[in-house]
């Protein structure tokens, strides 16, 4: 065996045994809100291409601005955006991004709800 063939071997053989799992392991949420659109882009201006309802076990699957990627117990995905999701959120103790908070604060200076846009 050749010294890099081994320092790969002796690299792989010292990480955890999650790290080298076939399926990866994401954070999950159980949906508190009536219903969750679910858009193919992660975008409004997008479709809902499909729906998660109350007590519905999501998974999330990638984080892009204040946009997770969801992927529900019957295997559909799609995107929603982290102001739609705040309860389900935070009920999981996930916090807020920055975008999503600069966004309430400036609601908030202008005197507006931030869940009424």
């Amino acid at each position: 065996m050749r010294s890099w063939q081994y320092g790969i071997w002796l690299a792989a053989a010292m990480l955890p045994p999650s790290a080298l799992a076939d399926e990866a392991r994401y954070a999950a949420v159980d949906v508190q809100e009536a219903f969750l659109d679910l858009r193919a882009f992660p975008d409004q201006r997008y479709p809902v291409a499909n729906i998660a309802e109350r007590g519905e076990h999501v998974e999330l699957i990638k984080r892009r601005t204040d946009w997770y990627l969801l992927r529900t117990e019957q295997g559909q995905q799609g995107w929603v955006s982290e102001e739609q999701m705040g309860e389900s959120l935070r009920a999981a103790g996930i916090e807020p991004s920055r975008h999503a908070v600069a966004k309430q604060r400036r609601a908030a200076a202008q005197n507006k709800d931030p869940k009424a846009e």
